[in-house]
């Protein structure tokens, strides 16, 4: 298996990883857009969702309470 054959393997593991993060995104986006908050968090965790995969995983680990 030489060089050939990885590097669509890593080409392939990347486009997951992005797809995946899109979607992560996506939803965390629209979860966030339901919550009633004031404006001031609402654009503080819009912002740190935008992070790639650790904004949207603190969301969803300490999102705030509300009418889930």
């Amino acid at each position: 298996m030489g060089a050939d054959a990885i590097i669509p393997l890593f080409q392939i593991i990347n486009f997951i990883l992005l797809f995946g993060w899109l979607i992560l995104t996506v939803l965390t986006l629209l979860h966030l857009r339901k919550q009633n908050l004031p404006a001031s968090p609402l654009a503080l965790w819009t912002l740190i969702i935008l992070i790639p995969w650790l904004g949207a995983l603190a969301y969803w680990l300490v999102r705030p309470a509300g009418n889930d």
